[in-house]
């Protein structure tokens, strides 16, 4: 069953693929949606199906101020209807520095995915350490760049223009999504 939004949403989708194709526009797009989790997720949002990319992938968060009480379930959830849950920005959550904790997400089937803005600086020292520590633990499965606004994109262009051994390094570490972090702005 898809809700009302759902069917909007790729109704939009379609024309917006349509368009790119009649201008000769070389590229690929999928829709997707972040998935908040929160007390409403299993109740409201996730009986009304997901959107999901790739190999059913769902990505998901949670708060900046704890882990929301019931998340196994809410993973459990969504697993058990068949999507692959992707962790959006851990290094951004700080109530946990402990690594072990994302390293029992992925074996639980969890992927997670870095924003580059965190590798970048972008949210402060503390989550680039937090971010660089996960790297080094190889915990993150996909790059993103989770832009907002052109603030973002002014900084992500910064960075790879002025920290090439750091980008060099993202691009050998095996991302899922390796061939985004190959172009340059």
């Amino acid at each position: 069953m898809c809700s009302l939004n759902f069917m909007i949403t790729t109704k939009h989708f379609e024309a917006l693929k349509k368009f790119i194709a009649d201008q000769r526009i070389g590229i690929e797009l999928e829709v997707g949606a972040e998935y908040y989790l929160d007390n409403f997720f299993l109740s409201s949002v996730l009986p009304d199906g997901l959107l999901s990319f790739g190999k059913n992938y769902v990505l998901v968060e949670v708060s900046m101020a704890g882990w929301p009480r019931n998340f196994s379930d809410m993973i459990f959830s969504i697993q058990s209807l068949g999507y692959q849950p992707i962790l959006a920005h851990p290094e951004r959550y700080l109530y946990e520095e402990d690594i072990k904790t994302y390293l029992d997400l992925k074996q639980k089937g969890v992927l997670m995915q870095m924003n580059i803005l965190s590798v970048a600086g972008y949210y402060g020292k503390t989550v680039k350490t937090l971010a660089e520590q996960l790297l080094e633990h190889k915990v993150y499965d996909f790059c993103c760049s989770d832009l907002h606004h052109v603030r973002h994109l002014q900084s992500i262009y910064k960075f790879i223009n002025t920290h090439p051994g750091t980008m060099a390094r993202l691009n050998d570490y095996g991302f899922k999504n390796h061939s985004l972090l190959s172009h340059q702005l």
